[in-house]
């Protein structure tokens, strides 16, 4: 099946107490998953969904993630075009890095009601995604932690529950584990309510992302902040 139970009974105990919480949590996060597709597909959001849009594929232009000077200031750029996307359309969302003066969430990019997720961000379909960076840490794994998924070039927003079942999908090396990119065809096939598919840009927008060059980001922080 592809939806994952973790309920599990402690053999030497017999109490159950922490994994009835731990379906309980399961069952929230599962709601959450839904309902924020659900409200994604209201047409009266249909506008934030489109300017939600158009943010990425301006972030995608001036940021382009090939380069690696841009790949951490595009994701963050991703991370707050979705807060903001989710607090027009009426969902309370905290950005999690925002808790920490030294250094960011470890797993978790944003939190809405008791739920956090991962949020990613790809330029296209190609290409596995790096979850987390394994360097700091003995032991890891992705079973408490759901994820959303942008891919700019396909306008599409993957929702994925951490009760999916995505073991047979996941990639472990020495520095990461990653979901490979088979995943989100199986999910197409399989799941397809769990994605979203983002409204067309008006002309005047694409007309704009046409004309939208990449920044110099050195140089810009240079020239206005450190040059006497």
């Amino acid at each position: 099946r592809y939806i994952r139970t973790n309920i599990k009974r402690d053999m030497t105990t017999n109490i159950v107490t922490d994994t009835n919480a731990i379906a309980k949590s399961n069952d929230d996060d599962l709601i959450m998953c839904n309902y924020l597709v659900e409200q994604m597909k209201l047409e009266k959001n249909r506008d934030a969904l489109r300017k939600c849009h158009f943010e990425f594929n301006i972030i995608s232009k001036k940021f382009p993630p090939q380069k690696n000077e841009y790949k951490f200031i595009y994701g963050k750029l991703g991370e707050k075009a979705l807060i903001s996307m989710f607090q027009n359309i009426g969902i309370n969302s905290l950005d999690l890095d925002m808790q920490h003066k030294i250094g960011s969430e470890y797993k978790n990019d944003i939190q809405m009601n008791n739920t956090r997720f991962s949020i990613k961000v790809k330029l296209n379909d190609k290409g596995d995604v790096i979850m987390i960076n394994c360097k700091s840490k003995k032991d890891h794994n992705l079973d408490d932690i759901n994820t959303i998924v942008v891919v700019i070039n396909s306008g599409l927003i993957y929702v994925i529950p951490k009760t999916f079942n995505t073991d047979n999908y996941l990639k472990r090396d020495a520095g990461s584990i990653s979901y490979k990119s088979k995943l989100f065809t199986h999910i197409k096939k399989n799941n397809p309510e769990y994605i979203y598919k983002f409204p067309d840009l008006l002309q005047e927008e694409i007309d704009k992302v046409n004309e939208t060059i990449e920044v110099d980001i050195y140089n810009q922080i240079f020239d206005e902040h450190i040059k006497q």
